[in-house]
């Protein structure tokens, strides 16, 4: 009579055994997240309206930037990042929006 409880106490340590060791396995650890997106790349536009005037005459400056920072237009200086202004230029100009990202300058001119 001792045989087949000998054989069921075998049968289930063997069992036992097998399942601690199966549990013991060193667990991978998941991979790290991937890095965010980069920024979206700074935008501006620069417009002139009317586009040509004569000497003496105005026009509107209007432009619009995004993702920008420390904008600003040559002959007028410092501006907010999307705004417009009426100028009245005494000669032929180009006006040029500059911008930075991250210390990286950009130009638009009108």
């Amino acid at each position: 009579m001792k045989q087949p409880k000998l054989r069921w106490t075998m049968l289930i340590f063997a069992l036992g055994a097998i399942m601690m060791l199966g549990a013991c396995k060193k667990k991978v650890a998941p991979p790290p997240p991937p890095p965010p997106p980069p920024p979206a790349a700074p935008t501006a536009s620069l417009t002139a309206n009317p586009n040509t005037i004569d000497k003496g005459q105005s026009t509107t400056l209007t432009w619009e930037t995004s993702n920008a920072t420390d904008v600003s237009i040559e002959g007028v200086g410092a501006v907010q990042p999307n705004g417009s202004q009426s100028v009245t230029p005494a000669e032929s100009t180009t006006y040029t929006l500059s911008r930075a990202e991250r210390n990286r300058p950009r130009h638009e001119s009108q």
